[in-house]
This record gives structure tokens, sequence and C-alpha cells, in this order.
């Protein structure tokens, strides 16, 4: 995309040039500004003036802003509402880095001449410098108006467009898109600001009607709708869900028919399914993660499919099939902390394996130490197997990486407190259970 630097650079070069081309005609101009303005000055002095000025240019043109700045700083003194001047001693100012003094001269140049084209595009060069966006579009849409032939591209509507959005006029915001998009129909920041404009204000049988032309839209980049789609879930609520959520669920699927294996987008999909507890769904679309996956030799696809196909059975009390899930997942990546835990506390749930329980939750441990539940896990292994000496310091690690918020937790280390005798200690924990329970 052509950014907005890149972009303000190409129009500050151009108008160097045609600058440089017509110097005669902008120094005649300087000479006559300042002539309008000396007043009583004798010829002399005015003939005086007009070389400084001539030397002060010559110097800029030749890149020497330094000691073109200084020139143009002395005529400032001498006639501080010399327009041309302080036009030009911008210019130095900001080639020098220093955007305040540039901002002041440039500023004053355009109140004395606010015709000046020259001016405008100066400032708007100047903000978007300094990443000054909103008056970068402020002044951008003056020049929209002042040179639209010259002016009149995708990028600065779009700008122009970003800057109504702000203010909340957004029916103009929507016309300077549809203008961008004139202009260049895959302009891809009019359509994403379009889109939107629209959802923003809920008009949101507009917005799905643009997205759905986005999604399906093989001018733009894979990556780049995938990553809309996720900014939409992301920023999705709940009234949004129930006013919208099938219609954005009906575009995540058609995403998906452009592109099946991207697993980033399909976890979208299953996020709907979790929504309404639909574990059939998560299962289905689990098992097309993993054929995708296993196609392009995709490791971590393959583990993310897997890893929520054992989450899902175990939820659903399927311990045979969630433990077939995270045995395969441990194959491909031992070192799973996630899936180490979670079959590790299913074993110690069922009261078998033990010790094999303690090697896969030890280690999951050691890979995430300041994770509650895994050391949760940990100590309550211990304690089915009678070791609640070795127990109690995971219990108390637990409480200090937020093991308080889970009644299971506080009730597990109760349990732990009282075969060790530590009574008090213990029905405090206890009270605390209760209470998290009564919420």
């Amino acid at each position: 995309m052509f950014g907005a630097r890149k972009y303000f650079a190409f129009m500050f070069i151009m108008k160097i040039h045609k600058i440089l081309i017509s110097a005669v005609f902008c120094l005649a101009l300087a000479t006559f500004s300042f002539a309008q303005s000396a007043g009583e000055t004798s010829a002399d002095e005015k003939d005086l003036r007009t070389a400084r000025l001539l030397d002060a240019v010559s110097l800029y043109t030749d890149g020497q802003f330094a000691s073109a700045a200084e020139r143009f700083r002395a005529l400032k003194e001498e006639d501080p509402t010399d327009d041309a001047v302080m036009y030009y001693l911008g210019l130095c100012e900001s080639y020098l880095g220093n955007m305040d003094k540039a901002e002041e001269n440039l500023l004053g140049a355009h109140l004395a001449d606010t015709a000046n084209e020259w001016y405008v595009s100066a400032l708007t060069s100047l903000y978007a410098a300094t990443r000054n966006s909103t008056m970068m579009a402020t002044y951008g849409e003056k020049l929209l108006r002042m040179n639209p032939g010259m002016y009149n591209t995708p990028y600065l509507n779009t700008l122009v467009a970003d800057l109504k959005l702000r203010q909340g006029r957004d029916s103009l915001a929507v016309q300077y898109y549809d203008r961008a998009l004139e202009l260049d129909p895959a302009f891809e920041s009019a359509w994403l600001g379009k889109m939107e404009t629209y959802r923003l204000t809920k008009n949101y049988a507009a917005f799905f009607q643009v997205a759905r032309n986005y999604v399906s839209n093989s001018g733009f980049e894979r990556e780049s709708k995938a990553q809309y789609l996720t900014s939409l879930m992301e920023a999705m609520d709940q009234e949004f869900y129930w006013v919208a959520g099938s219609r954005l669920e009906s575009l995540i699927d058609c995403y998906l028919s452009l592109y099946p294996a991207d697993s980033e987008v399909r976890m979208l999909k299953v996020s709907f399914k979790y929504i309404v507890e639909d574990y059939d769904g998560i299962l289905s679309q689990c098992d097309t993660m993993y054929s995708a996956a296993l196609a392009s030799q995709d490791k971590e696809g393959m583990v993310k499919a897997l890893t929520i196909k054992g989450d899902v059975y175990n939820a659903i009390g399927d311990e045979k099939k969630s433990i077939k899930a995270y045995s395969q997942v441990l194959k491909l990546d031992e070192d799973n902390a996630s899936v180490l835990n979670n079959y590790a506390y299913i074993l110690c749930e069922q009261g078998r394996q033990l010790g094999k329980a303690l090697k896969m939750s030890t280690r999951a441990v050691e890979l995430e130490g300041d994770n509650a539940t895994f050391l949760d896990t940990l100590g309550w292994i211990l304690h089915l197997m009678g070791r609640d000496e070795q127990a109690k310091p995971h219990f108390k690690r637990a409480m200090i990486y937020g093991g308080k918020e889970s009644e299971v937790i506080l009730g597990h280390y109760a349990s732990v407190l009282e075969k060790l005798g530590e009574t008090e200690l213990a029905q405090y924990y206890r009270m605390l259970e209760k209470q998290k329970k009564g919420k």
C-alpha cells in the first residue's frame, strides 16, 4: 500500500521540480510581495532585499538548508509579514528537523495567503511527516478542492474519509470512500474504511454486503481478509452477536469456501460453535482442520486440531477419546504443557497411572511454573499419592498466581491442609471455596 510518508514525499518532490522549473516566476512573485509590503523603502533597499532573497532561494534549491534558513530568518526579522519568506523558511526548518518551527512558518504563510496551493501542500506534507493524521487530512481536503486534477488520489480521498468518520460525519465519509474506489476499485484502505463506517453506525445490511464483496474479491491478500475477520470477532459484543452473529458466521463460511486450509479463520468458526455449545460441530471443524493440516504437513495445525478435540471430549465426559486425542498431540509435540496437564488430570481423576500422571504434570509445571491450574494438578496428584507435605508448596504457589479465583483449587488446598492437621488454615480456605461456589 502506498503509505502517507511515501505519497507525500513524492508529491513534495514533484512540487520542488515545478518550483525549480518556474523559479524565475516564483521569485518574481516573491519580489512583488516584498515590494508591496516595503512601503516607503528605497529602490536600492528593495533591490538589495531581492538579491538576498534570490541568494537564499538559490541555497535552498541547492540543498543547503541550514545556510538558507539563516538568511530567511534574517529576512523574516525585517518583515514578519512576508509570506514567501515564511514559506521557504518553513520548508528549510522541516528539512532540518525543526518541525514546530516549520509548522509555525508554514501556517503563517498560509494565513497570509489562504489561496496559495503550495502553502497548503507544504502543510499537508509536514503533517504527514509528523504523523498528525487529523491535520494532514484537514489540509488534504483543501488540496482536493483547490486542485483536484493533481491531488485527487485514492489515498488522499481515503485519508479525508477517515477524518470525516472520526468527526461523526458518516455520510460524508462514505462519499469520500466511494470517490477513492471510483479512482481505484482495489484500494483496500477505502474498502476497510467503508465497512467500518457501516459497522460503527450499525448499518449491518450495507456492512455485510460490502464485507462479502471484500472477502470474495481475489484481488486482496488472503492474510488481510483473515486479519479483518479476526478483528471483527474480537470486537464482537453481545449486541452484535444477537443482531448479526449469524451473518458474521456466514461471512466466515464465505472465506473458508475460498481458503479451506486456513486454520486461524477455521478457529473463528469453532468459536461460534462453542458459543452455542455445538460440540459435534466443533469436532467436525477439527476434523476438517486436521485433514487440511495433514495434507500440507502443518504440524502446528495438526496439534491445534487434536488439542481442541481432546478438550471437547474431556468437556463432554468421553475420557477415552480425550486421552486418545491427547496422546496423538504428544507424539507431535511432547512438551505441550496444556495437554500434559489435562492428560495428567484425567488420569488422577480416574485414580490410575498416578506415576505417569505425576511425570506429565511435573513436566507441565517445569514448562509453565506460574500457571495456577498446572500447580493445582501437580499438588493434587501428590495428595492422592499420600505425599501432602510435597503437595503443599505447589498449592501455596498456586495461590500467588490466581488460585484463589478457583473454587476447585481452593477445595484441593483445603483437603491437603486437613490431611496435614492444619485445621484453622484449612477452614479458611474452605470458607473461600464456599464463597466462590455461592457466586
